[in-house]
């Protein structure tokens, strides 16, 4: 009986993911072109900050219990899940998704980030709140960014002289709210069955548990991808990790208890600790943003982007599986 309830919440997380992406894309398109806010915009900014409040809440709530380690690793592990998987799953799925100048000086941003962050937690041995104020100054450069593009765009109003739905505000928080639920009942059931079935738990963790909280992203960039809106989705993802370092991780340090986000060395495992973050964890992130800043270079990402940053992806989860202890 136990397993039915299982298999039910997993079958309802997955409906309610589903759904509350074609509200949630839909209401989020509706309001970008009433407002005239470029697509790209929508989805860097009020789209990824959206999609990012499960890595948000994760990362908080684990400063804020002392388990500094997870909430530092949680923001680097969405990077490298949001550009390696949900992108390359992304392209590979489009023939082609263009980009403009603006979109490059992002990725470009976004590398400096991860290459500052790094830094940061190297010479502090974690994140302490002068390193959150650091964080946030490039925060306010990504938003300087997105406020220039928006002075500088021309996105043409397709609703004509058509009054604004109030209701597509209303729309597009519970499109929000049902992805965030379905996304908790999908990882929750689906790791449970996954125990039912013998699957071991570290696996689990790698998959399942790990990949919940990019569960977001992934369903607003595929329905944005089905929906013919590419920049949205471009721009979802490239938001998202940057609000992944710039907004969770600075939040995290100063909800922290001791104002503090210490690297914990840990010595289960074979690659564990601040030695999965410097010799994996950051190059491999900085690997799938290079990669997405060299498509984004030439005003193009192509399929072979995608099976890249794919293969990148898969490498790096045999990797971790691998080495854990």
């Amino acid at each position: 009986m136990g397993g039915l309830w299982i298999i039910a919440g997993f079958v309802a997380g997955f409906v309610m993911i589903i759904k509350g992406g074609d509200v949630f894309v839909d209401a989020a398109l509706y309001i970008a072109r009433k407002m005239k806010i470029p697509t790209a915009i929508m989805g860097a900014t009020i789209v990824s900050l959206t999609t990012t409040l499960p890595e948000l809440l994760v990362s908080s709530m684990a400063a804020a219990t002392g388990h500094s380690e997870m909430a530092i690793g949680n923001a680097i592990g969405s990077i490298i899940c949001n550009t390696g998987l949900i992108l390359g799953l992304c392209l590979i799925l489009t023939k082609t998704v263009h980009s403009d100048l603006f979109a490059l000086k992002k990725s470009l941003l976004l590398l400096t980030t991860i290459v500052v962050y790094g830094l940061l937690v190297w010479l502090n041995h974690g994140l302490g709140k002068v390193s959150a104020l650091v964080l946030y100054a490039l925060l306010g450069g990504f938003v300087w960014l997105n406020l220039m593009e928006l002075n500088g765009g021309q996105e043409e109003d397709t609703g004509g002289e058509e009054p604004f739905q109030l209701m597509q505000v209303p729309k597009f928080i519970l499109g929000a709210a049902l992805i965030v639920i379905g996304a908790r009942l999908l990882v929750d059931n689906g790791s449970a069955l996954a125990v039912l079935m013998g699957v071991p738990e570290k696996v689990i963790s790698l998959t399942l548990i790990a990949f919940g909280t990019s569960l977001p992203e992934l369903v607003t960039s595929i329905t944005a991808i089905i929906k013919k809106e590419n920049a949205l989705s471009l721009g979802n993802i490239i938001g998202a990790n940057v609000l992944n370092i710039t907004l969770v991780l600075s939040t995290a340090t100063m909800v922290s208890s001791t104002g503090m986000l210490p690297l914990i060395r840990t010595e289960t495992g074979r690659l564990a600790g601040q030695y999965q973050l410097f010799l994996l964890d950051i190059p491999v992130a900085m690997a799938v943003c290079i990669i997405l800043a060299a498509g984004v270079w030439r005003r193009k990402l192509t399929r072979v982007h995608g099976v890249v940053l794919m293969g990148t992806y898969i490498i790096y989860l045999l990797i971790l599986l691998f080495t854990m202890g």
